[in-house]
This record gives structure tokens, sequence and C-alpha cells, in this order.
């Protein structure tokens, strides 16, 4: 009797990056709970890694082997599974020590492709609030929840109970977004802008273009655990618990804790699009405060920004009685320079610059920047 002797399988490394394993959105099946969920995409991903060609990571400016990247990114999913396991078990601090130990032999061994980055600068960044009400606004009010009302911190994905950070999205739009698409009439938006170099980790998948065989692509390949463990959608939104929230609350404790790094960008997990053919900013930027404190606002977060006034599409409309205020093409080219396109009604596709959000940040990229206040 003939066996048939079956060559294993292999797969490129630009055929890996395309794998519908690793796109999102990261939505949770309904026949395993989240551990099942978690475990079984980590084996894949891992699997994807030993069917990889050998013969086929010539990258340029990357010295690494295949035996090389299995066993190097084995160790991270073993660690991620391993303190998510913890926490599961009654044991967080324990948890936080082994993503702790993780992340920093991580850092340690690949300091080089771990997407830690830095923006210069000169960066700009949004922040919109709810309020039904057209009277003027501070902008420390857009600010982090001061000290004392720490008590209104609620448990977010990148969000402790009771421990203040900074949310800022890279557009009013998926601030919006963010927000769950509030009525345009009803909230305010803010622009800061970074006065000195923010350190973050980047779990923002980047655009693909038409050459993979890039060393970006390799970081994000390496990087895609913790990315993927950041950006599962919950399940059940109305359970006090989210599973999901595991990693991203332990590596904001992490960053808290960690003089070098400011912060995490991450992809919205409220933009069902997927970010390797969608090409926008969709990112949120999250800084925890580094210094506790019983009231005001964390000094060295207040250092790091100035801001403009606050502004509201009523107000905005009021102000310039519905006209244009943003004449120049080279102003609505930086705006659509953000996001290529809105397609928020089936069909219908226009330049971001068209829209209100576009408006308004054409409007606040316009206005005076201003130092902002440590109230206390």
């Amino acid at each position: 009797m003939l066996v048939e002797i079956l060559e294993p399988t292999t797969m490129l490394f630009n055929e890996i990056l395309e794998s519908e394993i690793l796109k999102s959105p990261f939505i949770q099946t309904n026949r395993l709970g989240f551990l099942g969920y978690v475990n079984s995409k980590l084996d894949d991903y891992l699997e994807l890694l030993n069917d990889l060609d050998p013969d086929d990571l010539a990258i340029k400016g990357l010295k690494t082997s295949k035996s090389r990247l299995v066993i190097n990114q084995t160790e991270f999913v073993d660690g991620l599974k391993e303190s998510i396991k913890l926490y599961y078990e009654g044991h967080p601090e324990s948890a936080f020590n082994t993503l702790k130990e993780t992340l920093e032999k991580r850092i340690n061994k690949l300091k080089s492709l771990f997407s830690i980055e830095t923006y210069d600068k000169g960066m700009d960044f949004y922040r919109i609030r709810v309020l039904n009400d057209n009277n003027k606004l501070n902008p420390e009010n857009f600010f982090h929840i001061p000290f004392e009302n720490r008590g209104k911190v609620t448990s977010q994905r990148f969000s402790i109970p009771g421990f203040p950070s900074l949310y800022l999205g890279q557009t009013i739009y998926i601030c919006w977004e963010e927000l769950n698409r509030p009525n345009i009439n009803e909230f305010h938006a803010i622009r800061f802008q970074s006065t000195s170099p923010i350190k973050y980790i980047n779990l923002a998948p980047p655009f693909f273009d038409n050459n993979l065989y890039q060393v970006k692509y390799y970081k994000y390949l390496v990087s895609w655990p913790l990315m993927f463990l950041c950006s599962i959608k919950v399940k059940n939104k109305n359970d006090i618990f989210k599973p999901e929230y595991i990693i991203p609350q332990l590596l904001l404790q992490w960053i808290r804790d960690n003089k070098d790094i400011d912060g995490v960008k991450y992809w919205s997990t409220h933009v069902d699009k997927d970010p390797t053919i969608f090409k926008g900013d969709f990112f949120n930027m999250i800084l925890p405060v580094k210094k506790n404190m019983d009231s005001g606002l964390c000094e060295s977060l207040t250092k790091k920004f100035v801001s403009t006034e606050v502004i509201s599409w009523q107000l905005l409309e009021f102000a310039t009685g519905g006209g244009e205020m943003w004449e120049t093409s080279n102003e609505c080219q930086k705006i659509d320079n953000k996001i290529e396109y809105l397609e928020l009604i089936k069909g219908a596709r226009y330049p971001y610059s068209y829209s209100a959000f576009g408006k308004m940040e054409l409007f606040l990229d316009l206005q005076k920047l201003q130092k902002i206040k440590r109230i206390s």
C-alpha cells in the first residue's frame, strides 16, 4: 500500500501579512469563551509563522531567521497567555508582573523591532465632549478628569477605574465614533498640540503598500499579538467585568510606571474597516497621568500640550453665518490627508474636508494656541 507523503505547506512573507487571521475587526465567536477565542487565535498566529518559507525573509535592513522569529514569538505569546490566565485565576498582581517581564524581555531582546515610536512636537490631536450647552467652556475641562473627580473614571479599554488618563483622537471624526456618534449639535471640540516629543507604543497596524518586504511590516508582524489583545471587540457591553480589557489595562499600568514611554497609539475598535486597506487617521492616543495628586491636572501632561479655545458646530455656524472661512486648497489638503474619504451614507463618498468634522478641524487649525492651566 502506497502512502502519500505530503510536503509541508509554506507561505511567503507577504502571504502571511495578508492572511485573514491577522485582519481586524476581532470579533469573538459564540462557541468559544474569551480564553478559548484568544488562545485559538494566538495559536493560529504561531502556525502562520511556522508555515513561513525560511528563504523568504530577505528584508533589507533586517537580520533574522525563521527559527529565531518562531522562538521569540512563541515566548512572547506564552507570556501574554500566562498573564491573562493569572488574571482569570484571581491574581492581578501576578498577571501584571508576568506582562511586565514579558514586555521588558521583548524590549531588551528586540529593541529596534518593538513598536516604540515618537511624535515630534507640533502634532495635533482633538477631543470632544457631549454638552447640550453653547456657553463658553474652558480648555481645562477637556483635559483628563481632575484628580479630585477620580471617582468618575470608569473602566474602559485603556482606563483603570479611578485612575485618570488623557484620551486623544487624531481626528474629530474618530472622537465622534469613540463616543458612539453623538448628535452634532450636542458636542464641543478642541485641538491640542504637543509641545514636546511624545513616545508611545504603536498598536496601530500600518497601511500596506506595494512592497511588503520592509522592516516596518516585520515590526507589525512581531507586534501583532499585543495589537490583537488590545483590539478585541467587547462581547458583552453591559457586563461589569470585560475580559477584553485585561491586557490593555495592564499595559497602561506598565506605561504609567515607565519613565521612557508616554502612552499608547491604537486603532479604534469603533471603525469596522480593515486598516490594511482603508486609509485614514482612525487612531487614538491615551496618556496616563504620571504623578498622582489630590486635585487638579497632571503637571507632566499639561506641560506637554497647548490648546485652542473650545468650539461647537452651532457656535461655528452662528459665528460664520454658515459661510466658509477656510478658503485655501492647502488647508483643505492638510485635512484630506488625514482621511482619504468618508462614506457615512452608503454610496456617498466625499473628501474629509467636506464633512462637518473636517470643517471644524479646519477652523480649529487656524486658531491661536494657549497654555493649559493646572486647575486645583
